[in-house]
């Protein structure tokens, strides 16, 4: 899980990463996500929405360990992420699978 947070915090240094429900939501609309991380602890209502949308937008979505999402992209207290970038969602989709 190390690696896959390090990747998600390296996306977001790299400018390839929008954090936020309003943020995600907009750029999913907008056809710009290639993956979308969603923390544990985000609430109900959240994790449902983001996933009816990644379902609708045909989005891979991954849910990360508990209060670990915001501290790998140097924005504490955020439980939802998009990876708008090709190269970093594989790599990062990748990781995942490997972790199970």
């Amino acid at each position: 899980m190390n690696k896959l947070l390090s990747m998600v915090g390296l996306a977001a240094r790299a400018g390839r990463l929008v954090s936020g429900v309003q943020a995600v939501d907009i750029a999913l609309r907008k056809g710009q996500c290639k993956l979308v991380v969603i923390d544990e602890d985000a609430s109900i209502n959240a994790k449902k929405q983001m996933e009816d949308a990644c379902v609708h937008r045909k989005t891979p979505l991954i849910t990360v360990s508990a209060s670990s999402l915001g501290d790998a992209i140097g924005k504490p207290g955020r439980m939802i992420a998009a990876v708008t970038d090709d190269s970093f969602a594989g790599r990062i989709h990748q990781l995942y699978k490997e972790i199970g």
